[in-house]
């Protein structure tokens, strides 16, 4: 993103900080502050107003700690006067630091909500202030990382936590952020996991897809991939030159094939597909690359040296299921080269939809975790994606 490409956004006083602010608002409003706690927010704000302080200054003048009931008063206050002072008044609030030191509370949880609504609620008063980009992509981040440690995880209002999720899009897709897809995924996943139907016009599900929970665990996800790639890939008599061409020619094109199998007791049809990454495909088909000239070998060949690397030294892959709930495996350093920087990487990412397991294996995990791949894969099996998101919500999550 660059500056030239916003130039003439303005988003102070517009509708979305208006949702921003209205979401924010509500979130706070479940804080359990106690109505004897106004009291004692009335005497150290009477304090800041004849001193002109800040809040962390009155309690130490006074001797009186300040308490989360004291914060939530403050941000309900700078909310609810946002256009008339508000907004001006809460870009002075603690940073995260700041906050954990002023309020030693015990019962705080281990994401503490009220924290990140004071890091969000600072983030858009600087930006209200200031209305520079810089600060409108703060508070887009912020909200972020509120939706994903907090609100995904609340139960109660899925509707507001969607809200948020929604209203966090349409900030960051006017910023041409990369974070406005996650924010429509967090509110598919929200209304998924709800049991809510998740057919909502500007959420269009070709373009987003909802993440959809594998069917089986990561391991076993793991097990199965590593055994398509060894016995349905690398024991075959596959050109994987040939195919590599055919995948830059066509990003739809892939190696596939199904397998009966007996998991856990029951008999399961899987159908793999095997895809390689850009990156991958460039270095693979490059017979100028620095292998090919020193080792003398084609496409083929380094194809199915990295896939029998992934295969056999499986133990030096390290894995975390993303944001989309698809499984990423990496590893480090792949070859004898002395110098770390002159090795490859090695990456392998494994997503399904229903019985279908997909494996894309690249250079890193910027390499196969392509947004446009993901979006020709759940089109072109829209009508299997919705009958699962169908099931889903029949059945619910465990």
């Amino acid at each position: 993103m660059s500056n030239n490409d916003l130039v003439g956004i303005n988003i102070r006083d517009t509708t979305i900080e208006v949702n921003l602010v209205v979401c924010l608002l509500a979130i706070l409003n479940p804080q359990n502050a106690k109505e004897d706690e106004f009291q004692h927010f009335e005497h150290l704000s009477a304090f800041m107003r004849a001193h002109n302080v800040s809040l962390a200054a009155a309690s130490q003048a006074t001797a009186v700690p300040v308490t989360r009931g004291d914060i939530v008063f403050m941000l309900l206050g700078f909310l609810c006067n946002w256009w008339s002072g508000g907004a001006e008044a809460a870009f002075v609030l603690p940073e995260p630091d700041e906050f954990t030191s002023l309020i030693k509370s015990h019962d705080a949880p281990e994401h503490d909500e009220l924290s990140l609504l004071v890091k969000a609620i600072r983030a858009i008063g600087l930006a209200h202030l200031r209305d520079d980009l810089a600060h409108w992509v703060e508070v887009g981040e912020t909200l972020l990382e509120l939706l994903q440690v907090v609100l995904l995880k609340r139960e109660g209002d899925t509707e507001l936590s969607v809200q948020t999720a929604l209203a966090t899009h349409d900030l960051l897709a006017v910023l041409k952020h990369e974070g406005a897809g996650l924010a429509q995924m967090i509110a598919y996943r929200l209304l998924v996991w709800s049991n809510r139907l998740p057919f909502l016009a500007d959420l269009a599900p070709v373009k987003y897809p909802p993440p959809i929970l594998p069917r089986f665990p990561s391991g076993t996800l793991l097990d199965l991939s590593l055994m398509f790639i060894e016995y349905g890939v690398l024991e075959q008599s596959l050109d994987l030159g040939i195919t590599a061409q055919e995948m830059v020619e066509d990003s739809d094109t892939v190696i596939r094939n199904r397998a009966q199998l007996e998991i856990n007791g029951v008999m399961e049809l899987i159908k793999f597909e095997v895809a390689f990454g850009p990156e991958l495909l460039r270095w693979s088909l490059d017979d100028a690359s620095k292998e090919s000239l020193e080792f003398n070998v084609d496409a083929d060949t380094k194809l199915r040296a990295l896939l029998n690397i992934c295969c056999k030294d499986r133990s030096l892959l390290e894995g975390h299921r993303d944001e989309d709930l698809c499984d990423i495996y990496t590893m480090a350093y792949v070859g004898t080269e002395p110098a770390p920087e002159d090795r490859l990487g090695l990456a392998l990412k494994i997503e399904t939809v229903g019985e279908i397991v997909r494996c894309i294996v690249g250079f890193s995990e910027h390499d196969v975790r392509r947004s446009e791949m993901n979006v020709k894969i759940f089109a072109s099996r829209e009508a299997g994606l919705m009958a699962h998101i169908e099931a889903t919500i029949k059945t619910g999550y465990s």
